[in-house]
This record gives structure tokens, C-alpha cells and sequence, in this order.
């Protein structure tokens, strides 16, 4: 199939949209930037790099390399708090008929 582009002479141009808010609004987005900026400097990111195995290790043993960092960061929590939350994983569904689990 071949696409076919519309010529740009019948194109839309687009145009910027300019917004009159409240000084109200604009002082509490005001705010919110700041919080948002003095969260990010707070916080702290350390990055080790672990050599002991790699993902061949992992997938030699059927496992997935993304369910395993998973588990470990559930393993992680557990042990530094004592207590298991709840996680978000996404499904890998390309083994189903079309991608689609049901």
C-alpha cells in the first residue's frame, strides 16, 4: 500500500493556541514547578553496575530478564520494610494468537 501525502498547499497550518489564565492559576503552576523542582534535587539516584551474571545467566534458566528485576526490587522492599506491595508488570503477549490474551 502506498501512502499518499495531501499536497501543502491544502494543508493546515497549525497555529499556536494562547491561553488567557488567571493570575490565580498561573501562581499555583508557579508553585507546583517549584515543588516539583525541589523534589528533584532532593532526591538521590546511586546506579551499582552488578558483573556476577548477566541476562544469559537469567534467560539459560527460562526466566525473563524484566520479571527478574521486578522480583528483585519486590525482594528488595521486602526485606529494607518487611512487607510486600503491590506492583505494576506489564504482560508479555506475543506468544498469543495475534498478541491478544483472550
Amino acid at each position: 500500500a502506498e501512502v499518499k501525502r495531501e499536497s501543502s498547499s491544502n494543508s493546515v497550518i497549525p497555529k499556536k493556541l494562547s491561553f488567557e489564565l488567571p493570575q490565580k492559576i498561573l501562581d499555583k503552576i508557579y508553585f507546583a514547578e517549584t515543588a516539583l523542582s525541589d523534589q528533584i534535587v532532593a532526591s538521590e539516584t546511586y546506579v551499582l553496575e552488578f558483573t556476577g551474571y548477566g541476562k544469559t545467566l537469567i534467560v539459560k534458566n527460562k526466566m525473563s530478564p524484566d520479571s527478574f528485576v521486578q522480583l528483585s526490587m519486590q525482594l528488595a522492599h521486602f526485606r529494607l520494610y518487611g512487607k510486600i506491595v503491590s506492583q505494576y508488570e506489564p504482560v508479555l503477549t506475543k506468544g498469543f494468537y495475534h498478541g491478544r490474551p483472550e
